[in-house]
């Protein structure tokens, strides 16, 4: 059996917001000591009380992580597709151990109007996203005129296990 850690990204009760953010970093370097096979952190948009973003605070974790597998979660119907790609090419190329993509729906329908986007088609959205940054990571060059509107985008900075096929376990 695996163990691993998902730490919390939302500090309310964090007077400074560095305190959250140090907080973060503790446990992270708290949980590597401890040998946990991996360490992932959340995304959410749009919330009420303090939240860390998780590409940025994953970036600074990875310091203190090691070379055990890391990852971070996107809700894909409020990314655009090519930003994630690249998100993940930068955050694996950081990494010391493989990097992980976790991928989600997403929830709330005050938080998708705040980022454009729209609640009652993010299962078509989602399959969508992941369609185009399975392909980017993948080296292909993409184009599309649907939901996303891309033109011939394509990705110098890729994850090396998606430069030989995608990883999906």
């Amino acid at each position: 059996m695996r163990v691993g850690i998902s730490l919390t990204s939302n500090y309310p009760d964090a007077a400074d917001p560095r305190l959250g953010a140090r907080w973060m970093i503790e446990r992270a370097g708290a949980a590597r000591r401890a040998g946990l096979h991996s360490l992932f952190v959340g995304d959410q948009h749009v919330s009420p009380t303090p939240y860390y973003q998780n590409t940025a605070i994953l970036g600074r974790l990875l310091a203190e992580w090691g070379e055990a597998p890391a990852g971070c979660l996107f809700l894909l119907p409020l990314w655009h597709p090519v930003l994630v790609a690249e998100q993940i090419g930068t955050l694996a190329a950081i990494a010391q151990g493989r990097f992980i993509m976790q991928c989600g729906l997403g929830w709330g329908e005050a938080r998708f109007a705040a980022m454009s986007a729209n609640i009652k088609v993010r299962p078509s959205a989602f399959e969508e996203a992941l369609d185009i940054i399975q392909r980017l990571l993948a080296g292909e060059t993409v184009s599309s005129a649907r939901r996303f509107r891309i033109a011939e985008a394509s990705l110098a900075l890729r994850p090396g296990r998606a430069r030989r096929g995608l990883d999906r376990r």
